[in-house]
């Protein structure tokens, strides 16, 4: 669309007699349309013009830790889990995760979902693609799905794994490796 620069260059004036003319661009007063020459310039086009100010999404922040229901109820499949992980390039934000295997670390805070940049979802999908980290890796049902690492968001999830971290029996595979 050409950016009018003055009255003349706008779709909505009259031009009645050069360099006279009338402004349509709203409705007419009780004097009529307001007299304007082809000079004039009123900016009143820049409001239907001017993009809207960007809504801001609040990001979701979160943090990754491990489901230790999970560690204590399939210390198996846990323990193939890790193997697995160590085997492979650990993201950088997950090392701290794996430093520390009882010891209900956390990863830094960072956005649920995002594009280019570490965030929980990334890392969620990065574990999930690892051997052990499903209890049920055919289920239908999504209510049975449990994985090795969670986000800290549900609180009542989290209270059910630190009350699980304090449950690990000392004869639990993770604990000659922690």
């Amino acid at each position: 669309m050409l950016t009018p620069k003055s009255c003349a260059s706008c779709g909505a004036w009259q031009s009645m007699t050069l360099p006279k003319g009338e402004c349509r661009k709203n409705a007419p007063t009780a004097a009529g349309w307001p007299s304007t020459s082809d000079t004039d310039w009123c900016c009143q086009w820049l409001k239907n013009e001017r993009p809207k100010a960007p809504v801001e999404k609040e990001e979701k922040i979160g943090q990754i830790g491990f489901n230790y229901v999970f560690v204590r109820d399939y210390p198996e499949k846990a323990t193939t889990w890790l193997a697995a992980a160590k085997a492979s390039t650990v993201p950088e934000a997950l090392q701290p995760v794996l430093s520390d295997l009882l010891g209900n670390i956390l990863t830094a805070p960072m956005p649920n979902w995002a594009e280019g940049r570490p965030c929980c979802e990334s890392l969620l999908c990065w574990a999930e693609q690892l051997s052990g980290f499903c209890n049920d890796d055919t289920a239908d049902d999504k209510a049975d799905y449990m994985g090795l690492l969670m986000s800290m968001e549900d609180k009542d999830e989290v209270a059910a794994s630190l009350q699980a971290l304090a449950e690990i029996p000392t004869d639990h595979p993770w604990r000659n490796m922690a």
